[in-house]
């Protein structure tokens, strides 16, 4: 087992306005579906299995883990939270805290501007963040999930649309 505790942190895919007109409510396009599944395709390719996903209950952040989870070999341990619909980066912290455990990989999916705001937060670098980007950080054991800070991350690779950089 990877002894590193890796946390991607991603933003959902492209949203429409439907259903009962709420934000929160907002489904995937059909460009946000297809981003999403090569969101999941493009972190698998490069060996990244989450164990643990947490996202928002927002209508758009639960489809998008759902078109992303077919690219994975394992399924993870999912958790949801409305708390990461509007809070901000604390509450993602305390998320990852909660439902990591000694798990090596975490995904969080969740919303703009919180999702940017976070990574600048744990690394001091600010990243953009389009529909379905991601950034993977590292920190140097598992056992740090509790220990998640201001500039403990270190950032490995961004995933955007389509383009893999790093």
């Amino acid at each position: 087992m990877d002894p590193k505790a890796r946390l991607v942190v991603a933003r959902h895919a492209e949203a429409g306005w439907g259903g009962s007109g709420s934000d929160r409510d907002r489904p995937l396009t059909l460009r946000g579906v297809q981003q999403a599944v090569r969101l999941g395709q493009q972190l698998a390719s490069v060996g990244w299995q989450p164990g643990v996903v947490i996202h928002s209950e927002a209508r758009r952040t639960t489809q998008t883990w759902d078109h992303m989870a077919g690219a994975f070999d394992r399924a993870p341990r999912v958790f949801s939270s409305w708390d990461l619909y509007h809070d901000g980066p604390s509450a993602y912290l305390q998320a990852v805290a909660q439902w990591a455990g000694a798990a090596p990989g975490v995904l969080l999916v969740g919303h703009n501007p919180v999702v940017g705001e976070l990574v600048e937060l744990l690394t001091g670098q600010r990243v953009p963040f389009g529909t379905a980007c991601a950034a993977l950080l590292e920190l140097p054991r598992a056992e740090d999930w509790q220990g998640w800070d201001v500039a403990l991350g270190v950032p490995v690779r961004f995933v955007m649309d389509r383009v893999l950089a790093g």
